[in-house]
């Protein structure tokens, strides 16, 4: 079996359930600050209208952002 590695990620519902109790601590960024927390809702809201369930870094999602894996660079059963 072929090695894989994958993104972790984090859900959009409980990013928002997070941020509308404690505001954006940092957990949504722009050029490295915080935006507010309006900004951050706002933001949440035009990815759910996207169908995305998921925040996370990967380049290799899909529809729902969830991350597809990436094979392992070296791994001989890949």
């Amino acid at each position: 079996m072929a090695g894989r590695k994958m993104h972790i990620g984090v859900g959009v519902e409980y990013l928002r359930r997070l941020i509308q109790e404690k505001g954006n601590k940092g957990f949504i960024e722009q050029d490295g600050k915080a935006v507010s927390k309006a900004e951050a809702l706002a933001y949440l809201d035009s990815l759910t209208a996207q169908g995305i369930e998921v925040v996370t870094n990967c380049d290799n999602q899909n529809a729902k952002g969830h991350c597809q894996g990436h094979p392992i660079e070296g791994d001989n059963n890949a």
